[in-house]
């Protein structure tokens, strides 16, 4: 666009008719307002550039901090998982324990009452074995 606008500024200049030096001045200031329109315009487009830079960086540093602390939270919530299955796991091991001590005291209880039992079968029957 602004080389345009040059182009066109300069053969409207070429094709009027005034003097040489005239025409060598009007060239001069036109040239120099398209060259500071031009220099305004990219100044323009780096501070802008500037700016998306910028708030780029903002959001990346933000996207950053909220992974972590999301991070940080996961983290912490797997830890309390792991604690309480630790405990469910101590608590279901120890009431096996227990289970199994009460089934075995059973067994061996009655494994206690049929030996009597049968102890006393052979008393009666005539067997006279006395155990001590």
């Amino acid at each position: 666009m602004i080389l345009g606008g040059a182009i066109g500024a300069a053969i409207a200049l070429l094709l009027a008719p005034k003097s040489g030096a005239e025409l060598r001045r009007d060239i001069a200031e036109r040239s120099e307002d398209l060259y500071g329109r031009a220099s305004e315009f990219a100044g323009e487009q780096s501070k802008r550039f500037g700016e998306y830079v910028n708030e780029g960086r903002t959001k990346a540093d933000e996207i950053v901090r909220t992974t972590r602390q999301q991070a940080g939270q996961l983290l912490s919530e797997a830890e309390t998982m792991m604690k309480d299955a630790r405990v469910r796991i101590g608590q279901a091991t120890q009431t096996g324990i227990k289970d199994n001590i009460g089934r075995i005291q059973d067994a061996a209880q009655a494994g206690a009452e049929a030996f009597r039992q049968e102890m006393g079968k052979n008393r009666f029957h005539g067997n006279d074995t006395d155990i001590a």
